[in-house]
């Protein structure tokens, strides 16, 4: 059960461990204005309408956290044919342990673990997380609906090899 609950809203966001209760601490981001910018600007989108997250950070003995939740967002990519706006939505699940630097080595080979990340400064770093959760989620290859990549037609190999441009020249003379 959780007791505390933290509101953030930048991807630069940090929750420090000593601010973590020992039940749990529920964490709600909402991007600001100003953070949708960031993000559009740093993942080359056309826009961001939303991204939030409803998470929660749980001790987890010797200065390790677990972060879980779900990260949801709505964006524009841009089509990589025709350049026009697409629609995209991210709704992905977080299961993340932070580990301080100096344990990372030891916990890596416990095939239990959740996914490991580095903590430092003893701080949960929530809006990087919740940026990178987002960026890993999009489709690198966005297309407008109906869109079909048409390649152009290629020569064929053995009319472009340098050997042919040869032949040519000794078929001058």
């Amino acid at each position: 059960m959780t007791i505390d609950a933290i509101r953030l809203s930048g991807f630069e966001a940090v929750v420090a461990g000593e601010a973590v209760a020992r039940e749990g601490t529920a964490v709600a981001f909402d991007a600001d204005g100003e953070a949708r910018a960031q993000l559009a600007r740093e993942l080359d989108l056309a826009g961001v309408e939303q991204v939030t997250a409803a998470l929660e950070i749980a001790p987890r003995g010797k200065g390790a956290y677990l972060l879980l939740g779900r990260v949801q967002a709505r964006l524009l990519q841009s089509c990589v044919v025709t350049l026009a706006p697409v629609p995209a939505e991210v709704d992905e699940a977080i299961d993340i342990r932070f580990v301080p630097a100096t344990q990372l080595a030891d916990t890596e080979a416990d095939p239990q673990a959740s996914d490991l990340e580095p903590l430092e400064d003893g701080e949960v770093p929530v809006g990087r997380t919740v940026r990178d959760t987002v960026a890993l989620a999009l489709d690198p290859y966005p297309r407008a609906q109906g869109v079909a990549f048409k390649p152009q037609d290629q020569p064929d190999a053995a009319e472009t090899s340098p050997f042919a441009a040869l032949k040519g020249l000794r078929e001058t003379r």
